[in-house]
């Protein structure tokens, strides 16, 4: 007997062509885990927990809208200037703010009328001066009066120098691959702190920019060296004091760029404030510190083999002219015992003792 459909048979729905709900879509908002702590140490040399700063919750398509741009310019003025000095006769007004750092120090420049926005400078020890927000025409007359304070200033137009650009974002995107690129970075707010980390790294890059032109200049001294030597066979007196200049300058080269300028140093905000972290790691890996360190440190191994090969040649020399003194004196010895032997000696001596008394 044949079944008949009814309506109710119609409705049914086999278990294997049930439609399963859609999963709801995650929310906008996506709320970022808070930024690691890390202790610091008070006078006593306690350790005193800190208490990990709030972060904002920011969405993954937010544009970026920038709430300010700033130009950043680098200069590398002088081998060292005298910071001290600086705040005395450049910045001694008191109403620039300053922030004193271990190799520099971040200025705040007034606000009023002609520059309602934020303007800073920071000048490092070991030469570098970074702008943030200077107009070119203040950069000039900042740079003559940081130069009187400095020592072994570079001439003007020879100054090497360095542009970056900083974008200020309340609400920095969750994606970091657009916080620091090769042309600006962007922070929440710039301040002090701010400027610290960033000058910093600028200050590394643009010294780097000199010292490689110094070891450019030491490898041309070495080559020029060896073509010489390849010549004639030997060494000169002037070309021995060369060498030697060489060999210190080299050495005095990596000493400073190692306690100097750190290179291998953080600075003190970016270890002590978690939130600059990743500004100053992104800074130095689109400016390559730590790549061109390397170059420079080859370069001057290189210097220091070549000058090792040098040095074991002119002691080979030193060596070889004191054996042959040696010889010359053990035959003279040798000569005067066998005059003595024969008995040809007293008269030799005698004869000698006469000419001189009649000389005196």
């Amino acid at each position: 007997m044949v079944r008949g459909f009814s309506s109710s048979d119609e409705d049914k729905v086999p278990p294997h062509k049930h439609i399963i709900p859609p999963i709801p879509e995650s929310p906008k908002y996506i709320v970022e885990p808070p930024i690691r702590t890390r202790p610091f140490r008070n006078f006593r040399g306690g350790q005193i927990p800190r208490r990990a700063p709030k972060r904002r919750v920011s969405q993954p398509s937010i544009s970026l809208q920038e709430h300010g741009t700033y130009p950043v310019q680098a200069i590398h003025i002088a081998q060292s200037i005298n910071i001290p000095k600086v705040i005395s006769k450049v910045f001694s007004t008191k109403a620039a703010r300053k922030m004193m750092e271990r190799l520099s120090v971040v200025v705040q420049l007034p606000r009023d009328e002609k520059h309602p926005s934020y303007r800073f400078i920071a000048v490092f020890r070991f030469g570098p001066v970074v702008f943030f927000n200077v107009s070119p025409r203040e950069i000039v007359t900042f740079v003559e009066q940081i130069k009187k304070c400095s020592e072994e200033p570079f001439l003007q137009g020879n100054e090497p120098r360095e542009s970056f650009c900083v974008h200020v974002q309340p609400e920095i995107p969750v994606d970091s691959d657009k916080i620091v690129t090769g042309e600006y970075c962007i922070v929440q707010e710039l301040n002090m702190k701010s400027v610290d980390v960033i000058s910093n790294v600028m200050a590394q890059s643009i010294a780097l920019d000199s010292y490689n032109d110094m070891v450019d200049e030491l490898l041309s001294q070495f080559e020029r060296l060896n073509k010489k030597v390849t010549t004639t066979g030997s060494l000169k007196e002037t070309q021995r004091d060369s060498l030697f200049r060489t060999v210190a300058q080299n050495n005095s080269i990596f000493i400073e760029m190692v306690s100097r300028v750190g290179i291998k140093d953080r600075v003190d905000t970016a270890w002590n404030l978690s939130q600059y972290e990743e500004i100053h790691d992104g800074m130095k890996v689109e400016f390559d510190i730590d790549m061109r360190f390397e170059q420079i440190e080859f370069k001057l191994n290189l210097i220091q083999q070549n000058a090792k090969f040098f040095l074991e040649v002119l002691s080979e020399q030193k060596s070889n002219t004191l054996e042959w003194i040696i010889i010359v004196l053990i035959l003279f010895e040798c000569i005067l015992m066998c005059a003595e032997m024969s008995g040809a000696g007293e008269v030799f001596f005698a004869s000698m003792a006469c000419n001189l008394e009649k000389y005196l």
